[in-house]
């Protein structure tokens, strides 16, 4: 009987694929090309649907919201802990990334860099901005180099307001540039349960007073503001109005004596632009204040020119005095003086521009600003040889 010779083969599993022993390996894909040394067990495709403005923006940080609601197949079961999350791009190069909420019961939400965001429409087809969120590493990484989400979008300030509250230390500062906010101690604050994103800072004032409920001291020499291309931003919700009087959302005081300040208040069912003692002007008209949240932005150019967004639109432009935006070692920026809640507070150092602003409003606002494809699992580690 002659005997059988029993060929020798091995099977192995990388990705998906199953190859011979010898037959040469099948090209990775793109995704575990740079961050293979990691081995996430689970990747999801992220698709930025959510932009539609006409420029591309450069380190644009958007918002992932992480939930078994919103990424199909997820499970925090499958994720040691916030640290176990990555970003990469398309070719598997790892994006910065800031952890802002990790909620295990419910939605987390992570700010990640896109390198390029843009859309481009095609004839046949409109092609958006991807990138990758991996999780369930074998190998953990220390640096999720959270403050180069902010510091490369060229933000000086950046926070979160209450998501890290601590009444005694102050807010922290996301940006890297350890610009920690104080609590002042003339009003009532705490953390809030409505927010446009995590948490958020709850004023309590019942006097229509400039009261410094939260406060930056010494902008120009801490912040280091280029006074000529700035833009400030960030959320509010108004428990209420003044049907007379004022209440600040924010100030700017720009001399010790307080005769140039500028900022945004309300009066009536309006939100309202301030400089000095000079009468406030309507910027947002038959705009309630008191109906929920809103996005504000103030872009400052030459120290001259303000130009005021609502909800990534922009509704009011005013040239003023450079007085008023001649920032001196003493000048402070004041939140507070109304009752109800902040969030999201930026200064960027730079003039934004119309898309960049309006994607600001967007990304938080649109819940499908980013859509996450179903999670592939990768299968790194699993290795079966046969004889």
């Amino acid at each position: 009987m002659s005997r059988v010779a029993l060929t020798t083969f091995a099977i192995a599993f990388l990705s998906g694929y199953a190859f011979a022993e010898d037959t040469p390996e099948v090209e990775e894909t793109p995704v575990v090309t740079r961050i293979k040394s990691l081995k996430p067990k689970y990747t999801s495709t992220m698709t930025v649907e959510g932009y539609s403005g006409e420029t591309e923006l450069e380190n644009f940080p958007v918002a992932v919201r992480i939930s078994t609601a919103n990424i199909p197949g997820f499970d925090y079961s499958n994720c040691d802990g916030e640290g176990d999350i990555t970003f990469t791009d398309d070719e598997g190069n790892i994006l910065p990334h800031e952890v802002e909420v990790w909620n295990t019961e419910g939605e987390s939400v992570a700010w990640v860099s896109i390198p390029k965001l843009s859309t481009v429409v095609a004839e046949d087809k409109t092609t958006y901005t991807t990138f990758k969120m991996n999780w369930g590493h074998e190998t953990k990484r220390d640096d999720t180099k959270a403050t180069e989400v902010w510091s490369t979008a060229t933000y000086n300030a950046v926070w979160h307001m209450a998501d890290d509250f601590n009444y005694e230390v102050g807010q922290h500062d996301s940006s890297g540039n350890g610009f920690t906010a104080s609590y002042a101690t003339d009003s009532k604050v705490g953390i809030g349960t409505v927010s446009a994103i995590g948490k958020a800072f709850y004023l309590t004032r019942d006097k229509n007073t400039e009261a410094k409920c939260f406060t930056t001291p010494n902008l120009s020499s801490t912040i280091k503001m280029n006074w000529s291309a700035v833009t400030l931003s960030g959320w509010a919700y108004y428990k209420g109005y003044a049907a007379t009087g004022q209440q600040h959302l924010f100030w700017v005081n720009t001399s010790s004596t307080g005769s140039y300040y500028w900022g945004l208040n309300t009066q009536g069912k309006t939100i309202r632009s301030k400089f000095g003692t000079k009468s406030g002007e309507t910027i947002g008209a038959g705009l309630n204040p008191a109906s929920g949240w809103f996005h504000w932005a103030i872009r400052i150019t030459n120290k001259t020119k303000f130009e005021y967004f609502l909800n990534g639109t922009l509704l009011k432009e005013k040239t003023v005095d450079a007085k008023y935006a001649s920032m001196s070692t003493s000048s402070e920026f004041w939140c507070g003086g109304t009752t109800g809640y902040i969030d999201e507070c930026r200064f960027r150092n730079e003039d934004s521009s119309d898309d960049w602003i309006k994607a600001e409003y967007d990304s938080i606002n649109n819940k499908q600003f980013v859509v996450a494809s179903e999670t592939i699992k990768n299968g790194y580690g699993l290795k079966i040889i046969v004889r």
